[in-house]
């Protein structure tokens, strides 16, 4: 970690120019939730990351435009452009090529989609019955398209290895398979040999041409028939997953029980295959298709020019759309909730006036749902070198939870990641739980974790199972912008403590939303080197982790401010904002920004009568008549505004 100088001077000069035209609004002050006085500049900056506001990034991810936001689908190519329109929007840097001048950074995938016709029936004498697509049976992403009908047989397990044959003494030739998911327990079989895949191919080979796969009775954890495959590998022969209600349907037309058939097998010790006295019907196609998905990368620059970078991530792709009964899967914490959090950090961090040693790399990945492939091809094909990252902050699923924030890496191989996470959270107060096995787990800090590279991985514990994983039940409701902001500020905090930030935090009353109903902007600031506020004619010297105020007088219409940071006599930051001004003049006396004037302004002002006042005194808003000190005249003022209200 840097040790940050003390020594250096920012001289920082704000220019403010006026122009005219017209709008109205309001907005709440960060002053009334920070103090000032005391606050370190550090927890400050990172306290501006706002819930709320990621929650309204979450808002839009998961709404119908988007439709899932599958990568290699319309849906995820309007997600990626508003994701790069808001990084634009922020000042970010293109950072999606070498020549730095798209935001894109794009890569094929395979688009793995199930589409209609898919259908299940069983005939049993003369009675069938229609089974209904993911309540009673799912199609799982080992399936291949096609038809078949024919009758059910049995097949136990589905394994063939030492010794135990669940296909022998049986003819599966123009037959459709059953078989149970995981193995008979007294035998310890390889994990090949339970995988689907393993157990589709022996299950085809031994002349199968379906297959349907079941549940074993009471299972603790068992099979998602609303999940949608995005991923998969086709088979020869169209395969299903079924409903204990489906299969106790179709094991009941044979006059057999299921769990009598388990005990059977478990007490014998052998495989117990048999043709059932049923008839099935299924019918699915499957359609894998190359298409192209874009990473969205932009990138907050370095105060000089330098290869170093911290790289903070979150997937912003989903599964799309069921193209067989069209159920949206929103996926709100998976992984809404992350590219909000990137989004909000983005967002605080280019709004002020800060500047950094180290360039921030924001990246939303595509291609995660279907094995990581963004964040691997980003790893394969770096647009920053990998041996120059410090860190990467990775968020996954960070919405949803009533338990703790979860950090997974390492102590003893990311020692500086690790204490700076630890200390943030503790100066902020936010609960994090360490896990190192995380580092293991599938998103998108393992292709860096792989190489070497400083990484954590942030998720939200999720005790009482809010929301639906890669289910349509993922949606807006179950996401809490608290655990938004949790997640952001730890991050903000400890990106700060692996680098050396150079920055004024500046917060007025009303300017972020670009426009204002107050007569006046009251500027905030807090510093962690000394340095030299110019606003106009009026200077003021500030020392190490000073603190200053300054009442702005604005104009009807619009208002130009011009912010230039400099480093020992060097721009090392500029930005130019705008604030539109529809001026109520009334609430010149809402001292406590609360949108109205009454008996509690009377007592703030009631506290600096006969002062003087001066624009770099907070108590200046109560020189309501501009003429330097607090007196009748401003009293009488206040008299008349006070019973006003703001619209």
């Amino acid at each position: 970690m840097k040790t940050i100088k003390k020594l250096k001077t920012i001289s920082i000069l704000l220019v403010l120019c006026i122009v005219f035209t017209n709008s109205a609004g309001f907005s709440k002050s960060l002053a009334e939730n920070i103090d000032y006085k005391s606050t370190d500049p550090y927890i400050a900056l990172a306290s501006q990351v706002d819930g709320t506001k990621a929650f309204s990034f979450v808002e839009e991810l998961v709404s119908d435009e988007y439709e899932g936001r599958l990568s290699g689908t319309e849906g995820a190519d309007k997600a990626a452009n508003w994701i790069a329109q808001q990084f634009r929007s922020y000042g970010l840097l293109p950072g999606g090529n070498k020549e730095n001048t798209s935001y894109f950074q794009p890569f094929d995938v395979p688009l793995y989609e199930v589409l209609p016709p898919t259908s299940l029936s069983m005939k049993h004498g003369e009675d069938s019955m229609m089974f209904e697509y993911s309540k009673d049976f799912a199609v799982i992403p080992f399936s291949g398209s096609g038809s078949a009908s024919g009758p059910l047989a049995f097949a136990g397990y589905g394994i063939q290895e030492d010794g135990h044959d669940d296909f022998f003494g049986i003819d599966l030739e123009g037959n459709i398979a059953l078989m149970l998911r995981r193995s008979p327990s007294y035998q310890d079989f390889s994990q090949d040999s339970l995988f689907f895949s393993t157990k589709i191919n022996l299950a085809h080979e031994n002349g199968a041409i379906g297959a349907l796969i079941m549940d074993l009775p009471g299972e603790d954890r068992p099979y998602s028939l609303n999940m949608k495959p995005v991923r998969g590998i086709k088979s020869e022969i169209p395969v299903f997953f079924i409903s204990p209600k489906a299969a106790n349907a179709i094991f009941d037309a044979s006059d057999v029980c299921v769990q009598e058939i388990i005990e059977k097998i478990e007490e014998t010790n052998e495989p117990f295959s048999f043709i059932m006295d049923c008839y099935i019907e299924m019918e699915t196609l499957i359609r894998i298709s190359e298409q192209t998905t874009s990473n969205v990368i932009g990138y907050f620059p370095s105060r000089q020019a330098t290869d170093d970078s911290i790289l903070i991530v979150a997937h912003y792709d989903h599964l799309g759309i069921d193209l067989i009964n069209q159920d949206l899967f929103p996926g709100a914490n998976d992984n809404a909730s992350g590219t909000g959090t990137l989004m909000e950090v983005a967002r605080a961090m280019t709004y002020h006036c800060f500047t950094i040693d180290v360039n921030i790399v924001f990246i939303a990945f595509s291609g995660e749902e279907i094995g990581l492939l963004g964040s691997f091809y980003y790893v394969e094909n770096p647009l920053f070198p990998l041996e120059n990252i410090r860190a990467v902050f990775n968020m996954d699923m960070v919405g949803t939870g009533t338990g703790e924030l979860v950090a997974g890496t390492c102590l003893e191989l990311y020692p500086q990641l690790y204490r700076a996470i630890e200390t943030s959270a503790s100066e902020l107060s936010i609960q994090v739980r360490f896990l190192d096995r995380l580092l293991n787990s599938g998103s998108d800090h393992f292709p860096f974790h792989r190489n070497g590279i400083p990484n954590v991985f942030f998720i939200r514990n999720n005790p009482t199972g809010l929301g639906g994983y890669h289910t349509p039940d993922d949606t807006i409701d179950s996401i809490d912008a608290k655990n938004l902001e949790e997640t952001g500020r730890v991050i903000f905090l400890a990106l700060m403590k692996l680098s050396e930030p150079l920055f004024m935090v500046i917060d007025t009353c009303g300017w972020e939303q670009d426009k204002t109903n107050k007569p006046y902007l009251r500027f905030y600031g807090l510093g962690n080197y000394a340095f030299k506020v110019d606003i106009n004619e009026f200077g003021v010297t500030q020392g190490d982790h000073a603190r200053f105020f300054f009442l702005l007088y604005l104009a009807e219409g619009t208002n130009l401010i011009h912010i230039t940071l400099s480093d020992n006599n060097e721009t090392v930051y500029e930005k130019i904002y705008t604030i539109n001004a529809n001026i109520q003049p009334e609430l010149a006396a809402d001292f406590n920004n609360d949108g109205k004037v009454n008996i509690q302004d009377l007592l703030y002002f009631s506290q600096f009568f006969g002062k003087q006042a001066h624009p770099t005194n907070e108590w200046a808003v109560c020189d309501l008549n501009r003429d330097g000190i607090i007196d009748e005249k401003d009293l009488a003022l206040l008299k008349q505004y006070l019973g006003y209200r703001s619209n």
